[in-house]
């Protein structure tokens, strides 16, 4: 997945969004520019902090796994302003920086390098800017099958089974006649199922993590590294490598979790009139509360705070007060729910919980709800 062919087909589905997808551009927001960012511009790799810079960027969505990263923290900080080294790093960031290079970008943010991990205030500030960074970010790459970072982003593959080939034809041929082919033209042959994903992205480890959830949502071009080809989403199209131009060639199904996040989206990018939105907030944030509620937390004192890069912007769109992980005009029915098996309601104390959750909320289960 990491070919001269598969960087051809990202550079394509990149340039063809930000040329010709009206919904995926913000013609009249200003650019926006993370605290830190991965310089990347010659083989000395270092840390950047300059608030006057402008320019794209490219950020990585990751799983942490449980391994411990080599993370910025105070006593390194100084020293990767001037230099990183590439063996401290690990194969998924050394993979993410080579990759950002070859779509033609210079700088690269990555969670664990550009918030200083050590420092509360720190972390806490740059939390808070989550939905700014990956809204604001050219393209978000994302490791979607790894379980930790010594795996790489990249996988080796049949390649000939995956990709769709065009074959020219013309009238009256045998071979025309044989598979009913009328006029000239191409017809495509596509692989087959048995070698990929019918052009539809499975769910991977990255989607169990409870953070991921507003980095897909907030995005607005995601690069999908699966296990077994790339895959594209963005506000207008969805794609892979077996299916380049678009899924619905495969598959024309849409679950209603799928349409529910698509419609936050295209809201929270100032695309869509956030009048659907509006309407049909009560069956949307269900999708919201069963997708996030289903995936995992390092620490349950996350819980509401990594939700709210989706949150706040959209208490503005629709100008609700949210309460508790739920809307205040929605009270009446988000009240009621329930769990598909008995847990735990949250046993940390107040003083463990940054956001501590009331009982009477779906936030104080730390299961599925």
């Amino acid at each position: 997945t990491g070919s001269p062919a598969a960087i051809a087909l990202a550079k394509y589905w990149i340039q063809n969004c930000i040329q010709n997808h009206s919904s995926c551009s913000r013609p009249n927001v200003q650019q926006y520019s993370p605290t830190r960012l991965i310089d990347l511009h010659d083989e000395r790799i270092k840390l950047v902090h300059d608030p006057t810079l402008c320019a794209d960027y490219v950020a990585l969505s990751h799983r942490w796994g449980s391994e411990e990263l080599p993370t910025t923290v105070s006593t390194n900080y100084e020293r990767r302003l001037r230099e990183m080294a590439p063996e401290e790093l690990t194969q998924t960031m050394r993979d993410a920086m080579a990759f950002t290079r070859h779509l033609g970008y210079n700088y690269l943010w990555i969670d664990a390098l550009c918030i200083v991990q050590d420092s509360e205030e720190d972390w806490l500030r740059e939390a808070a800017k989550m939905s700014d960074v990956f809204s604001g970010a050219i393209v978000t790459i994302a490791v979607a099958d790894a379980e930790n970072h010594s795996e790489g982003m990249f996988r080796p593959r049949p390649a000939r089974c995956m990709r769709p080939f065009a074959i020219p034809y013309i009238e009256q041929t045998s071979y025309c006649e044989r598979v009913h082919l009328d006029g000239e033209g191409e017809f495509c042959i596509f692989p087959n199922t048995e070698h990929v994903s019918a052009g539809t992205r499975r769910k991977g480890a990255l989607d169990t993590r409870g953070w991921i959830l507003q980095e897909q949502i907030l995005s607005r071009r995601i690069l999908y590294f699966g296990r077994g080809e790339l895959f594209w989403d963005c506000n207008t199209l969805s794609a892979s490598e077996s299916s380049p131009i678009s899924t619905s060639l495969l598959d024309e199904e849409t679950p209603d979790e799928t349409w529910a996040l698509q419609v936050i989206r295209r809201t929270l990018s100032a695309t869509a009139n956030p009048k659907t939105l509006r309407q049909r907030l009560s069956d949307i944030w269900i999708q919201v509360i069963r997708n996030y509620s289903s995936r995992q937390l390092s620490h349950q004192r996350d819980r509401l705070v990594a939700l709210q890069g989706i949150l706040h912007p959209l208490a503005k769109i629709l100008q609700e007060e949210p309460v508790a992980g739920m809307w205040r005009t929605q009270l009446w029915w988000q009240l009621i729910w329930w769990t598909p098996m008995p847990g735990p309601i949250d046993s940390e104390t107040p003083t463990e919980m940054v956001f501590p959750a009331p009982s009477w909320s779906w936030l104080a289960s730390r299961g599925p709800v």
